[in-house]
């Protein structure tokens, strides 16, 4: 007796009557057309992640201005009260009291415990020019920029992938390349305009690392002068060049060609690239000093160490742990947190790698060791500033190539007819790691660049809506009593003034802390902040314009133009407990008291001398 016919497979239906159509193939679901893009091999791979990078990001068409964004058009336009070249757009406090009181002290937006040295000034003509030609081209159109930055963005994505295909033109290369296009860490360098600059240096970066594995590997005698060219467009739009450099050292390391005297001497072009340019970027006045939030690793090395032993933890989990590195700015609360997970995300990364490693092929072995590597040592420089995730683009090259090694060799186990020791723990982990990079990474950098640009679109109505009158304010001066989120004690001003309204006479904010405030009057021109519950100096925003080096004490003080203000109690880290004086009564019209409360800039009315009133996050509560 024959044999049953097998039942009609479930992507297809037959009908084999005669005259029958040719059967008709079954759409591919959602995740079935997804895992086809993830798991593209080469030479497709590079298209598909460049596709998919740019479907992902498509949002920072509408993403807008943001914070920064608004003091490079105020330059453009002449609108900043101290002037700054077009070619010199990151050059945000020169560390000259006698420019900075005038301009950003007395009048604001940098609140009143600013150091008046303070030094924020980085060097980067390139990414300043590319902006300028932006404005000059296209006006105040920011969807056109986003654009540029897009293409620039893309290029990233196409070059990197033909550098993978160079070093590692297999499986675990081709999910290496669309990790990384997919990253959710991406979506601030491919949606703030002022943040361009890592995306070009890191570009350049890619272009100058392969033109140099051409030179000591083919022996291509034009790849040594092509790369120690394309450093120089690197470095120029910002110090996200440095860590790219990290890799050249990582290869020579593990896998340059030749005896170790070879290796060291290959390093050495692009090693004294670096230098030189470090020279010059002192010796021109740039750099950070006197902030807690930017750390120059050559003047203050102590310093600097001691901030790369706390954030070093925070961006590997960053980059490998899927939660945020954003939460060190946002969430202060978070940050022990996020030490620790970073510690055991790094451990997790190793043991996983070593696990992976003696699967991979001889080429693939090499290509992840170094690869690996560089992710690592490309860390050191970014640990000069605060964590955020925006700054793991350059990083995530060889992370991604760690974590596709990983994940092929957890694909592959799954075959595997008997578990090996500690399997059910690595299945969780890398399970974990799956949904993190393949599942979460793709929608959280779609959101958030969605999340942001509309929460930044929300911002932006709400300053320029704000219920005070124009009328006159040229000539009043504005202090913003209490503000928990700094980007409306920082920008309202810029926002308004870009947007055809007057700028006040000066914007003092006076607290940062996201706690309830005690006002309490003491005469008719003084009153008494008190934090309720915290105090100052615990968050990012406010260590930016002091470091912790240089502490507030009790009994001193600050004049202002037309202010002071007074420590009168000390807790921990800063004050809980300032008073401010005013030249004129608090009634006078020529003052305007505001506060940040429920999304919305709204007057604070003074209380009667004697008298209390509560800022709250939700309402004013007045005292007797």
């Amino acid at each position: 007796m024959p044999a049953a016919a097998p039942p009609p497979s479930p992507a297809t239906t037959r009908d084999t009557s005669p005259g029958s159509a040719a059967p008709k193939p079954r759409k591919p679901t959602l995740g079935e057309s997804w895992r086809a893009r993830i798991l593209t091999p080469f030479p497709g791979a590079r298209r598909e992640a460049a596709k998919v990078a740019l479907m992902l990001t498509l949002p920072a068409l509408g993403f807008g201005l943001f914070a920064d964004d608004y003091l490079h058009v105020a330059a453009f336009e002449g609108a900043l009260p101290r002037g700054v070249p077009i070619w010199d757009l990151f050059d945000f406090a020169p560390g000259d009291p006698a420019v900075l009181e005038p301009t950003a002290i007395d009048r604001g937006p940098f609140p009143w415990w600013t150091l008046p040295d303070l030094k924020l000034s980085f060097f980067r003509p390139l990414s300043s020019l590319l902006a300028a030609a932006d404005h000059a081209v296209f006006g105040r159109f920011p969807p056109a920029w986003h654009a540029h930055s897009l293409l620039w963005f893309v290029g990233v994505v196409l070059a990197w992938g033909t550098l993978l295909r160079r070093v590692m033109p297999t499986a675990v290369g081709a999910l290496a390349l669309m990790l990384f296009a997919i990253d959710d860490s991406h979506w601030m360098p491919a949606a703030w305009w002022a943040n361009r600059n890592a995306v070009i240096s890191a570009l350049f970066g890619v272009l100058a690392l392969h033109a140099h594995l051409r030179w000591r590997e083919d022996g291509w005698r034009p790849g040594l002068p092509l790369s120690a060219l394309a450093w120089v467009p690197a470095l120029l739009a910002g110090e996200a060049g440095l860590s790219a450099m990290a890799y050249v050292l990582a290869y020579e390391v593990v896998a340059g060609p030749g005896r170790p005297l070879a290796r060291a001497a290959a390093v050495l072009p692009t090693a004294l690239l670096g230098a030189g340019y470090l020279v010059a970027y002192k010796a021109l006045g740039y750099g950070a000093r006197l902030s807690g939030s930017y750390i120059d690793p050559i003047s203050e090395p102590g310093a600097y160490l001691a901030a790369l032993a706390v954030r070093l933890p925070v961006f590997v989990e960053g980059l490998y742990g899927g939660i945020p590195a954003d939460l060190w700015l946002f969430a202060p609360f978070m940050r022990p947190a996020l030490f620790v997970l970073g510690l055991v995300f790094g451990w997790m990364i190793w043991r996983l790698l070593r696990w992976a490693l003696p699967e991979l092929s001889p080429e693939e072995r090499r290509a992840v060791t170094w690869l690996g590597l560089g992710s690592t040592l490309s860390l050191l420089p970014l640990a000069a500033t605060f964590p955020t995730s925006r700054l793991l683009l350059i990083p995530s090259f060889g992370g991604m190539a760690v974590v596709a090694a990983v994940l092929h060799r957890w694909f592959a186990s799954w075959e595997a007819r008997a578990p090996e020791p500690g399997e059910g723990l690595r299945r969780f982990l890398c399970g974990g790691m799956v949904r993190i990079h393949t599942v979460y990474a793709p929608f959280l950098l779609w959101g958030l660049i969605v999340a942001v640009g509309a929460a930044t679109a929300t911002g932006t109505e709400k300053y320029l809506g704000a219920d005070f009158d124009d009328q006159g304010i040229g000539e009043r001066r504005v202090a913003l009593v209490a503000s928990p989120d700094p980007m409306a004690a920082l920008y309202p001003v810029m926002v308004r003034q870009l947007n055809g309204h007057a700028a006040p006479k000066a914007w003092w904010p006076l607290s940062f802390v996201p706690r309830d405030h005690r006002l309490s009057r003491v005469d008719e021109r003084t009153f008494d902040l008190e934090v309720l519950g915290g105090q100052m100096m615990e968050t990012e925003f406010e260590v930016l314009f002091r470091h912790p080096d240089h502490p507030l004490a009790v009994g001193d003080r600050f004049e202002l133009d037309g202010m002071g203000a007074e420590v009168l109690r000390i807790r921990e880290h800063g004050p809980d407990l300032v008073r401010f004086r005013f030249d004129r009564p608090l009634e006078d019209p020529s003052l305007l008291f505001l506060t940040w409360q429920e999304g919305e800039l709204r007057e604070v009315e003074m209380p009667k001398v004697g008298e209390s009133v509560v800022i709250g996050h939700g309402q004013i509560t007045f005292l007797g």
